[in-house]
Order: structure tokens, then C-alpha cells, then sequence
């Protein structure tokens, strides 16, 4: 829940830094990706008889792409804009 937490509160912050509003705004967005995979997941691929339980993985697999995958987009740019020598 931390995580979900912590897209708004970047977006906010991203909003501020010039050159990073559009990054800002999808950074906002990517809770609703978050509980939208949540959701799906957990009411229809979660357990045995649910109609999506065949793909349950590929869509628990989508959550933590998403999920996790802001997270190495984010670092990624952030080390782009490091200046060579700072550490």
C-alpha cells in the first residue's frame, strides 16, 4: 500500500521540476492501472472457478510490471539527469 501511496506524492513533486510535467501527470495515473490490475485480479483470476484463473499469473505478472516498472523508468531518468562526476 506504501507504493500507492508514494505515486501520488511523486507526482506532486514531479509537477514542480521543469520538464517533467507530462512524466507527472502519468506518474498520477499509474494507481489507477494499479487498482484496475488489482481489481481484475482479485475478483476474477484470484481463485479456482473464477472466469479469468487460467490467466491469473499473467495478470498478477501485468501488476507487478506496472507497478514496479515506474519505479525503474523513474530511477532510469533520474540517473539521466545526474550530472557526470556526482555520485
Amino acid at each position: 500500500m506504501p507504493l500507492i501511496l508514494a505515486y501520488p506524492l511523486a507526482a506532486l513533486a514531479l509537477h514542480k521540476v521543469a520538464g517533467w510535467g507530462r512524466y507527472a501527470l502519468a506518474t498520477a495515473l499509474i494507481p489507477v492501472a494499479v487498482f484496475g490490475l488489482m481489481f481484475v485480479f482479485v475478483a476474477f483470476a484470484s481463485d479456482p472457478g473464477d472466469p479469468l484463473y487460467a490467466i491469473g499469473g499473467l495478470v498478477q505478472r501485468a501488476l507487478i510490471a506496472v507497478a514496479f516498472g515506474w519505479i525503474t523508468i523513474t530511477g532510469w531518468r533520474l540517473l539521466r539527469r545526474t550530472p557526470e562526476g556526482e555520485h
